[in-house]
């Protein structure tokens, strides 16, 4: 059997618009990159190697890691912390229907309500009168879908470790009332953590609000992945189809190849309708009867979350020591932050009370994105406080509010001492982007010394 086909990132379109299996590309056969250091010279692309450097708010933009509907996806590093992200870049000039508007608000806002483990966080927001930019956490380890292909097929506990992972990112999107109409394994990426690798659920372009239950309407996403009742043109219960395409990403893992598959649209189609699929015998019979319990045509009858949780199959790996999540929708509280981040950022300029105001409220501002990016870089390093997530705060505390204005808008204060302090740390790191946090602190406490000492003369 051949491996799983790389599915189109192109433009979103209904599935009626795709044309079958045979005009996807074949897969990359290469390996999960390793994480690793990037020097300063590599991390610009040719399209910045010029006389100055391109920035955005606190970031410095570099090579181009892929390109989207409405631009392209930026490696970005944070001039505070010097961590990486991910900046989505959304030129204006592309969109160019009122729907192009309509998507990518929807995308922000979906974005914006969602804080789990498994799900690629939005850190913040910028605008300019040429482009928006999405500030995201960067993934280390590359796309579940390579991973599988550099594996041919994954054993049974490492896919029950990944499983478990996304289960819990799924019902979360769910509870927060998101249905994300994309999931495949190329919308999976896997990020480097102490216990192993860390799914996150990315790419909410095709994603929508299900809000007080509401059925939706839309055909879109990967058709190999789509449910049947999409493919039918009939209005669909968003988690009970995406629990369809959990299903696929499921045999994909195990078996190393989609289950259905078809040289034209209409064979594909009708195998889907009828559920009509193989399992292979190398696999064990309790994953093919969870794989038939969730590819199950009847939504009604579908596997939800809940289900898969109760079957045995999902039982294989002992859950309390592989376990990375311990999933909530509450707001932190200030216990549950991690101390050191705090401190070090109180050492920049950055007072505590506006940190701790931004990261407790929601925002989606400077002050809590320095947070998380310190936090994790701590995490990282193995000096972290009370961190039960690589974004900063434990799982147990997840933020999802809207910002506090009031919050946001302190510690930021031009004249005040933190002003001060934070436009030298920025102008330190802006003439040595390259240089150590402790190294700025370093240079900062020399030159407040010497104005100190000139001072008391």
């Amino acid at each position: 059997m051949a491996p799983p086909r790389r599915t189109s990132k192109a433009r979103p379109r209904a599935v009626s618009e795709h044309q079958g299996g045979s005009s996807r590309s074949a897969p990359r056969s290469r390996g999960v990159p390793a994480p690793g250091r990037m020097s300063m010279s590599q991390y610009y692309d040719d399209a910045h190697q010029s006389s100055r450097v391109r920035t955005i708010g606190q970031f410095v933009l570099g090579k181009t890691l892929g390109e989207g509907t409405f631009g392209k996806v930026k490696l970005g590093k944070h001039m505070i912390t010097s961590e990486k992200v991910a900046i989505k870049v959304l030129e204006r000039a592309r969109m160019k229907e009122a729907a192009d508007v309509t998507r990518v608000t929807r995308e922000i806002k979906i974005l914006k309500r969602n804080i789990h483990p498994n799900v690629i966080q939005l850190y913040e927001v910028l605008d300019s009168s040429t482009a928006i930019y999405l500030i995201m956490e960067h993934i280390d380890g590359g796309e579940l879908f390579d991973y599988i292909v550099s594996h041919q097929r994954l054993q049974e506990p490492q896919a029950c470790f990944f499983f478990h992972q996304i289960c819990d990112g799924l019902e979360y999107l769910h509870r927060m009332e998101v249905t994300h109409r994309d999931l495949k394994p190329e919308n999976l990426l896997l990020q480097s953590s102490p216990k192993g690798w860390l799914i996150k659920i990315v790419d909410f372009g095709l994603s929508n609000t299900h809000d007080g239950g509401r059925l939706l309407a839309t055909a879109c996403g990967s058709p190999c992945y789509a449910a049947p009742e999409m493919i039918a043109g009939k209005k669909y219960v968003g988690p009970k189809a995406d629990m369809w395409s959990l299903g696929v990403v499921l045999y994909a893992m195990v078996c190393g190849y989609l289950p259905f598959e078809e040289s034209t649209t209409a064979k594909l189609y009708q195998k889907i309708l009828a559920g009509d699929y193989k399992a292979p015998s190398f696999i064990s019979k309790d994953v093919r009867a969870l794989i038939r319990a969730v590819l199950t045509t009847d939504p009604k009858r579908r596997f939800y979350v809940t289900d898969c949780r109760q079957h045995p199959w999902y039982n294989i790996i002992d859950m309390p020591a592989n376990s990375i999540i311990r999933h909530s929708t509450s707001r932190p509280e200030v216990s549950h932050l991690d101390e050191g981040a705090l401190a070090q950022l109180a050492q920049l300029g950055l007072e505590r009370e506006a940190v701790v105001g931004a990261v407790c409220g929601g925002a989606h501002n400077t002050a809590a994105t320095s947070y998380y990016l310190m936090a994790k870089k701590l995490y990282r390093q193995g000096r972290r406080g009370e961190v039960g997530r690589d974004a900063g705060v434990t799982a147990s505390a997840m933020p999802s509010a809207a910002p506090s204005a009031a919050g946001s808008r302190r510690g930021s204060r031009a004249g005040s001492p933190s002003a001060d302090r934070q436009a030298q740390a920025q102008g330190v790191l802006n003439a040595h982007p390259d240089m150590s946090l402790s190294a700025v602190l370093e240079k900062m406490n020399m030159t407040r010394g010497g104005q100190e000492q000139g001072r008391g003369q």
